[in-house]
């Protein structure tokens, strides 16, 4: 898998206003150009035999090879864009439109025919509205009103109104053709990487393999009012980030938060903040220390009484040993 760039910043001003298409400039980084159209003869049979021969490809036969690569994973195309002032945008969305593939490209062999498929990809928490989750269409369209199984809980979700995302808004739709992005509010029991399907349609789509946290904090309220709203707006939050991990210690009786670092957790404690209105403190989590046993030990006691009658014996002999890691506590007699 290649990362190639189609764009390149344009500086020649001193400052960042524009981008050049390596494509249709190829004088502006030659090296590139040739590496680029390597990459695409190389993907075809025909291609290779008239690059080898003419030494050029068409911009139409580069625009065809360019795509196939793009589709098939082999080479990953890099833009030059500026969010803030919106250069390169222009020029990135027609590279979507002539490059990426749309959905009837893509093989879908996998996904079962006739069916509904919908795969949430990200949940928002709104302190308003509730829980919000985007999903893409990869099965038939979606209607409003229709009922959906999550797999993955076994549990069936009622889709109320649907709302198709464009820029800070969502439009209320009637239905979301195969490929489109969507957008569903107070979903019960479905969260970020479940996949939506039609009664009797066992099918899931794979979740994707998020990175283990490593670093640790507690949490606790500020103040007593906090305390009311401190887990179900942190539990929000979770829901929205799926590297977050809240859970409770059940031996120091903390609230641990678990993220991917420093900084990460410190941007979870801000939205919590600035989205619910519930100041959090945090520290570090407190270790809870356990004994063991290190070595072996043996008692050997004999009990006697004789107070009249029929005395009292008994003989106990007790043997002590550590076991393997995690093997727990054996008792045998």
């Amino acid at each position: 898998r290649e990362c190639v760039p189609i764009t390149i910043p344009d500086i020649s001003s001193g400052e960042f206003q524009g981008v050049v298409n390596i494509l249709q400039n190829p004088d502006v980084d030659s090296e590139t150009y040739e590496y680029l159209i390597e990459l695409v003869a190389e993907s075809d049979e025909e291609l290779m035999e008239k690059y080898l021969e003419e030494g050029s490809l068409t911009e139409e036969e580069i625009l065809k090879g360019l795509k196939n690569n793009v589709i098939s994973g082999d080479i990953v195309p890099v833009f030059a864009t500026a969010a803030t002032t919106g250069v390169g945008v222009p020029e990135l969305l027609d590279a979507i439109t002539s490059l990426f593939p749309s959905p009837e490209e893509i093989d879908s062999k996998n996904i079962p025919e006739d069916s509904h498929v919908n795969y949430i990809f990200k949940t928002s928490a709104d302190p308003y509205v509730g829980k919000i989750s985007y999903f893409r269409v990869f099965g038939k369209p979606l209607f409003s009103n229709m009922q959906l199984v999550n797999n993955s809980v076994n549990e069936t979700e009622k889709i109320g109104q649907l709302y198709s995302p464009c820029g800070k808004d969502n439009e209320p739709v009637e239905t979301l053709p195969t490929g489109s992005i969507g957008v569903i509010t107070k979903l019960a029991h479905s969260n970020t990487f479940d996949t939506l399907c039609n009664q009797g349609n066992d099918f899931s789509l794979p979740k994707t393999e998020l990175p283990t946290p490593i670093y640790s904090v507690a949490v606790s309220p500020a103040t007593q009012a906090d305390l009311d709203k401190m887990t179900d707006s942190i539990s929000r939050i979770v829901a929205e980030d799926p590297t977050l991990i809240l859970d409770r210690n059940k031996d120091t009786g903390q609230t641990i938060l678990r993220g991917m670092g420093e900084i990460h957790i410190k941007l979870a404690m801000d939205r919590v903040k600035r989205k619910f209105e519930v100041n959090l403190k945090t520290s570090l989590p407190k270790i809870s220390y356990r004994e063991t046993i290190m070595g072996q030990a043996t008692v050997d006691y004999k009990h006697k009484k004789q107070s009249g009658g029929r005395g009292q014996y008994g003989h106990v002999v007790i043997k002590i040993s550590p076991s393997k890691p995690g093997g727990g506590i054996n008792f045998s007699s």
